[in-house]
């Protein structure tokens, strides 16, 4: 059955709406899509809307083609441009600062988007030119990134004050306050000081999400002393909301607790996404004169709120939010992952750097310390990716595990077998008694080993009479016999193979 026309541009617009692809990609595939057919290509090419944001200006591309994309745009209100002026140039520097004028100067009153990305030695006069444009009212600009150091003389000149619209801003450095700014909803930026930090939330009334960290980059650690983190808490409870939501935070565990010692602050009710790091060890930075003393029940109170602080989550009401748990553990450190498969904005992650202190009493901590808010869970993952012998020994996950009887989906790897199998004949306990499929990870293929073990879990399920219907392997195909010669005696197991997105049964 053919499509409607309206339904096709409708298909196509997902591709260029798609925005952590990046441009190139998003335009070669309509590029391709108008050479499949005649009907496409009369569908696609006057579709200006499409082209206006496939505006991709680089060192790396035909000038023809990118002048083609720049007439096919021109009827659009709205445009999205990334330009990428590279080290490594077909053109010469005066040709291509002539072409990144023209495109600007054509474009500059509709530009929805822009992202600039600059190499570290982008030519002079490139820059001049962009520059330039820079100081001018960008009146329907909504999202800004600039990969660039931007200097005070910028910095005093951008926009000439007047971006009415802007509401994303993306630079290495902290900008300055300015009467903009201060409708910014989205900013990111690598801050040089925890006091960058806390001025951000300060003049940015309406700030939503703070990223910390540049563009594209691992983000620097940030550390907050307890006199930031003093500072923070005698915020009004409006900006420690806005603190709430930052991305990437590098804590001690008694900062940690400094943090998030109240409820007092509203719960983030638009964004969650949060990736703390918390120390426990020497990595954490040392504080004047004091030692680092932990602190365990003020961590359990700071992790009540942390949790609450987060679109409102609590251990009665966590079970509504239908979130998805991923526990990985080594030497040093424990990580959990969470997060929601139908509300993706919902993320937090939690890295606790545990070092080689004190093992037999901090990692069991932390495990049932999570356990509360993880009971409910009905997709669970846990990976030891290293001391594996430790984690059992110390049985330092029996409680969490005991405690998750909603578990229905797993991810299963020879690490986390292991550790179910030896939990189970000790404790003579079957684990997760609601577990109907789960999903098996193995990076570079089965071993004999690994299959004895698997098999040993699925019959013991099987004797307790709760079976497992489904298994989905993700393997190379070779080990495809191994997987149905060593399961085969398993009764009532589907077993199933993805390989490139496509699913084969047997």
């Amino acid at each position: 059955m053919l499509l409607n026309d309206d339904i096709l541009l409708l298909v196509f617009s997902t591709i260029f709406n798609t925005r952590d692809i990046h441009v190139e990609h998003r335009q070669a595939t309509i590029r391709c899509a108008s050479q499949v057919c005649q009907r496409w290509r009369n569908l696609i090419l006057p579709a200006s809307y499409i082209w206006g944001r496939l505006l991709w200006v680089n060192t790396k591309q035909n000038v023809k083609w990118m002048a083609e994309v720049l007439e096919r745009a021109k009827n659009s209100t709205l445009v999205w441009m990334t330009l990428e002026p590279c080290l490594y140039s077909v053109y010469s520097e005066p040709f291509f600062g002539c072409f990144v004028l023209r495109v600007l100067n054509d474009t500059w009153e509709r530009l929805e988007e822009l992202d600039i990305n600059f190499s570290y030695n982008s030519r002079c006069n490139v820059k001049k030119a962009i520059w330039q444009y820079l100081k001018t009212p960008a009146p329907k600009l909504r999202v800004f990134s600039l990969s660039s150091w931007m200097d005070d003389a910028l910095q005093r000149t951008l926009f000439n004050n007047s971006a009415p619209l802007l509401r994303s801003f993306t630079c290495y450095n902290l900008p300055q306050p300015s009467s903009w700014l201060s409708r910014i909803t989205t900013l990111k930026f690598t801050p040089d000081t925890v006091k960058d930090i806390l001025s951000a939330v300060s003049w940015a009334p309406c700030l939503q999400v703070l990223h910390l960290g540049s563009q594209g980059n691992k983000p620097e650690p940030v550390h907050l002393s307890l006199e930031d983190c003093e500072r923070v808490v005698s915020m009004s409870p409006t900006i420690l909301a806005r603190l709430a939501r930052i991305d990437m935070l590098y804590l001690s565990i008694d900062e940690f607790n400094a943090l998030w010692c109240s409820r007092y602050q509203s719960p983030a009710e638009l964004y969650s996404h949060i990736v703390i790091r918390v120390a426990f060890d020497e990595e954490a930075p040392p504080q004047p004169g004091e030692a680092q003393e932990l602190n365990y029940s003020g961590f359990i109170d700071a992790l009540s709120n942390f949790f609450y602080h987060h679109a409102g989550i609590t251990t009665a009401n966590i079970q509504n939010y239908d979130l998805e748990w991923k526990v990985e553990a080594d030497y040093t450190y424990i990580i959990v992952e969470v997060k929601a498969s139908r509300v993706p904005e919902l993320y937090m992650k939690l890295r606790f750097n545990c070092g080689f202190s004190e093992p037999d009493e901090l990692k069991p901590f932390l495990a049932r310390a999570v356990t509360e808010y993880a009971r409910h869970t009905k997709n669970f993952y846990l990976t030891i990716v290293g001391n594996l012998k430790e984690y059992q020994s110390l049985e330092i996950f029996h409680f969490l595990l005991s405690s998750l009887e909603d578990v229905e989906s797993a991810t299963l790897d020879i690490t986390s077998i292991c550790y179910f199998n030896e939990m189970e004949e000790r404790t003579g306990q079957c684990l997760f008694t609601k577990l109907k499929a789960a999903s098996y990870k193995s990076q570079y293929g089965l071993l004999e080993e690994e299959l004895c073990d698997l098999k040993t879990f699925l019959m013991r399920r099987v004797r307790a009479g709760h079976p497992l219907s489904t298994i989905d392997f993700q393997v190379p195909e070779n080990n495809q016999a191994e997987i149905f010669h060593a399961l085969k005696e398993v009764p009532g197991l589907q077993i199933t193979y993805v390989e490139q997105s496509r699913t084969k049964v047997r």
